[in-house]
Formats: structure tokens, sequence, C-alpha cells
């Protein structure tokens, strides 16, 4: 139990219909590891779990990789692979499709999207970005070197944006919004008394 985050004398005795969703899945790994495997397999472990609770189950599958352990990760959420992997492999009709560095598969967007799957989130933002001829990097798989390519590609003068634009949260989808999975960024004039910026 300590191996995934839960405390023995807490969690030990409780029965297991009175755990969360995110605690059952630690519980079920826990049994596994205790089996000491050489090689943990998880098929959409954070499937059907709260943003809470699937951010634990995640960070706890990130650590239990960190102290050595092979996991295979079986997921739907190119989200979820793009956090946790290092290396890809997707399958379509039963064959392999693709197979290298995540990076590599998802700068194969396009092939994705025809093969029925997404592309994370950030990856998506990149590419519809870039079409608006920022030339951030493709290969920008988390927010944080989302905003360091855009920074990056600001500083080096690559490109021009409209004095007052920025980009602004927004949940309402219309023309010239970009959307990615759930979230719209639209296009905003601030008060000419603020600063402008596309983050």
């Amino acid at each position: 139990l300590l191996r995934v985050g839960l405390d023995p004398e807490r969690f030990g005795r409780r029965s297991p219909f009175s755990l969360s969703g995110g605690e059952m899945r630690r519980v079920a790994i826990a049994g596994v590891l205790a089996m000491a495997p050489r090689v943990l397999v998880l098929d959409e472990p954070a499937a059907g779990l709260d943003p809470a609770g699937k951010q634990e189950i995640l960070v706890q599958i990130r650590d239990l990789h960190a102290q050595g352990l092979t996991v295979v990760l079986i997921t739907h959420s190119m989200d979820e692979a793009a956090q946790l992997v290092q290396r890809l492999v997707v399958l379509a009709q039963g064959a392999v499709a693709m197979d290298g560095p995540v990076r590599g598969v998802f700068g194969r967007a396009d092939e994705l999207v025809r093969l029925g799957l997404g592309i994370p989130t950030i990856t998506d933002l990149v590419l519809r970005l870039r079409r608006r001829d920022i030339p951030v990097s493709v290969d920008a798989l988390t927010m944080d070197e989302a905003r360091a390519a855009i920074r990056e590609a600001r500083i080096s003068g690559s490109f021009t944006r409209t004095p007052g634009v920025r980009l602004a949260k927004n949940r309402v989808r219309s023309p010239g919004n970009i959307k990615t999975s759930g979230k719209t960024w639209r296009k905003v004039t601030p008060p000419s008394s603020r600063r402008s910026a596309w983050l």
C-alpha cells in the first residue's frame, strides 16, 4: 500500500466498497505489486475517474515507472499517453500502425486522425497555432513546453501579432475560435490599459 501512496493504518482494514474510485484502483495496483512483477500492464487505468482521481492515478503510474517498473499502458486518451509514455505503439485493425518515440508518433498527427484517434490537446493547440503562421515547435506535449515554444517564437521575432489581441479562455464556440478537447480559446481585445499576450 505504501508503494501506491496509501497509508496501511488508514486503508489496510477498510472495505473496498468504502474507497473512492482512485483509491480502489491504487489498492488493485498494490495487490499486483505484492507479487513483485517485472512488468505492470494497465488497461485504461484512469477511465471513469473524476479529474482529481485521474491525476492521482497518473502520478502514481509515473512514480512506479520512475522506481524502475516497466509499465505497459493501454489507453485511448492521447493526453494520458503524452504525459506518461516514452514509446508509443498504435494498433489499428489488429496490426501495428505506428511504433516509436512518443514525440515522433504524435508528430504524425494527420495519420493518427485518419486512424480515428485523437491527438493530445497541446499538440492540437500547437498545430492550430502553426496554421495561423505562428512557428511554434510542433513536438510540444505539455503546457510548459507549449508556453516555452510560443515565447521562443516571440523572442526570435519570427512572427508578429496584431497589437491588442490575445487568446483568452472561453466556453462558447464561435467562428474563428480554437477548439481543443473541451476548451475553446478565442481572440479578444483587452482594454487598452492592459498589455496584450497570447496565453
